[in-house]
């Protein structure tokens, strides 16, 4: 049998974290003469831990994907939050607003823009480092997926837009696979990343992006020599130079 090879990730996106407690990992390895085993496993938003693991065997891969996310969908209301509470009062016509309904008069209306304002002005959000290491771990599930190792790609010229259309490669680095272990104190350490012995073009490196071995975009930052998101030694770079980058980590933000 291959080594397993994670396939799919149903996560926050399709699930909302506030709708859900729980989110779920699939993982298919196998080959056509031997069948496909899915691996489904359940794990807890707040701490990560293992909730419950279930598996089968199917003829091809597109197979063994559907029923693990058939599994998914029928383990999906064990992991509902509970529902919101719906207030009203007096006012205009009720109003849908994150999954509460809302009916405020013209002093709550105004109230309620108050404190928004002034909760966004004073106070910052504050994670747990359990949270943070959630939040950043997600960094390094998503550079793995994909049949291989993913990318540090170095680029010159004005930064995009995040995940926009990319500048000029200058050089592209291969994570190891896996990229990076467990998060801890909301960091992420990357394992050790190869170089690139030949750079492809020659100019000033201003920005970078990580991808997946497939090239799917996963987060953009920025490179100077110091006080950047990566920091190199010179951003001067000529084509067919080797460029390295001897340590590489990530901290949660929101402590």
């Amino acid at each position: 049998m291959k080594q397993a090879r994670k396939v799919a990730l149903i996560d926050l996106k399709d699930y909302p974290r506030e709708l859900y407690s729980a989110y779920w990992e699939i993982h298919v390895n196998g080959n056509e003469k031997d069948g496909f085993e899915w691996v489904l496993r359940i794990y807890d938003r707040a701490t990560s831990k293992l909730l419950d693991e279930s598996n089968g065997v199917e003829l091809t891969r597109d197979d063994a994907d559907t029923a693990a996310q058939t599994s998914v969908k029928a383990e999906m209301e064990k992991y509902l939050r509970p529902e919101p509470k719906e207030y009203k009062s007096i006012g205009p016509p009720a109003n849908k607003q994150s999954g509460y309904a809302l009916t405020l008069g013209p002093i709550e209306m105004l109230l309620g823009i108050l404190d928004r304002l002034f909760s966004g002005l004073i106070y910052a959000l504050a994670f747990s480092t359990v949270v943070r290491n959630e939040r950043v771990q997600r960094i390094q599930v998503n550079i793995d997926l994909g049949a291989g190792a993913g990318f540090l790609r170095i680029y010159d010229g004005a930064r995009p837009a995040t995940g926009g259309a990319a500048t000029t490669l200058l050089a592209e680095l291969t994570f190891t696979d896996h990229c990076a272990g467990a998060a801890a104190a909301a960091a992420l350490t990357m394992s050790a990343i190869t170089a690139d012995a030949s750079a492809n073009a020659t100019g000033t490196a201003t920005w970078f992006r990580c991808v997946d071995s497939t090239g799917t975009f996963v987060l953009d930052g920025s490179v100077s020599t110091s006080g950047s998101d990566l920091n190199l030694n010179s951003t001067s770079i000529s084509v067919g130079q080797n460029v390295a980058v001897t340590s590489f980590v990530i901290t949660d933000g929101n402590a």
